[in-house]
C-alpha cells in the first residue's frame, strides 16, 4: 500500500538505501554466525562424547559472544549515522562484554569436577559421580542471561541500522526565485506619487508626471526597501509601496 502524505495526498518519496548500513547489517549477521559456530567447533574439537560436547558448547558460548560485543563497540565508536537520530550507546557493548566475560568465568568454575559433580556412596562404599542439579540449574540460568543479552544487543543494533537504511533523504527545497522586475505603465505614476507622499517622501506636487523629484523619492524608497534604486516606476516598486501603505 502506498504511503500518502496527509496534507497533499501525494505519494511519499521512496527511501534511498544506505549502502553503509546494508554492509554493517551483513557484518552483524556474520559476527553472530561466527559467535554461534565458534563454540560448536570448540566443543567438537575438545570433547569426544555428545553430552560433554553440549556442556562445553554452553560453557564457551559467553566467551564467543564477546565477538558480537566488539563488533557492536566498533560500530558505536567509529560509525556516525547521517540520516537517523538513533545511535548505539558506546557503553552498552562495553557493559555486555564485561557481563559475558564474567559469565564465562562463572560457568568455567561451575564445570569444575569438585563443584559440578558429587560422589555417590552406596552401602558405605564410595561409588561413581553424579551431577549436582542445583549447580546445573545455576549453569543453565547463567547461559540464558548471556543469550538474552546478545539477543537484545543484536535487536538494538538492528533497529539503528534499519532506521538509517530506510530513512527518507529529504531534498532541500529550492530557493524561490524572485520574480523579474518589470517597468510599470504611466498609469501607476499618480498612485506612486500619492503613496510616496503619504509615506513621508518628498515628491513635490502630485500630478502624475515622473519628474526628477519623484525619481529621487523613488530612489530613496527603493533603497530602503532593498530594491534596485533605479528611480523608475516598476512593478516590484508598486507592490512594495502598496504593502508598506497597507501596513500603516
Amino acid at each position: 500500500m502506498n504511503r500518502l502524505q496527509p496534507e497533499s495526498g501525494s505519494a511519499a518519496p521512496a527511501p534511498e538505501r544506505s549502502r553503509t548500513a546494508l554492509l554493517l547489517r551483513l557484518g552483524t549477521w556474520i559476527a553472530l554466525a561466527v559467535s554461534l559456530l565458534g563454540p560448536a567447533w570448540w566443543a567438537w574439537m575438545r570433547e569426544p562424547v555428545a553430552a560433554e560436547r553440549a556442556v562445553s558448547f554452553l560453557a564457551a558460548f559467553p566467551l564467543f559472544q564477546i565477538l558480537v560485543d566488539l563488533w557492536t563497540l566498533a560500530i558505536a565508536h567509529f560509525w556516525r549515522p547521517s540520516r537517523s537520530p538513533l545511535r548505539v550507546p558506546v557503553r552498552t557493548p562495553i557493559v555486555l562484554a564485561i557481563l559475558h566475560a564474567g559469565l564465562w568465568l562463572c560457568m568455567r568454575y561451575l564445570l569444575a569436577p569438585e563443584v559440578f559433580d558429587r560422589s555417590e556412596i552406596a552401602d558405605g562404599v564410595e561409588g561413581g559421580l553424579a551431577i549436582r542439579w542445583g549447580m546445573a540449574l545455576v549453569f543453565g540460568l547463567l547461559w540464558m542471561v548471556g543469550t538474552v543479552a546478545v539477543f537484545l544487543e543484536i535487536r538494538l543494533l538492528r533497529w539503528v541500522l534499519i532506521s538509517e537504511d530506510t530513512a527518507v533523504v529529504e531534498e532541500k527545497p529550492e530557493e524561490a526565485e524572485e520574480p523579474p522586475d518589470m517597468p510599470a505603465g504611466p498609469e501607476h505614476t499618480y498612485e506612486v506619487q500619492t503613496i510616496l507622499n503619504r509615506l513621508g517622501y518628498e515628491i513635490g506636487p502630485v500630478n502624475g508626471e515622473l519628474n526628477e523629484a519623484t525619481r529621487e523619492a523613488l530612489r530613496k524608497f527603493q533603497a530602503d526597501a532593498g530594491l534596485d534604486p533605479t528611480g523608475e516606476v516598476t512593478m516590484l516598486t508598486v507592490i512594495e509601496l502598496r504593502n508598506r501603505w497597507g501596513e500603516r
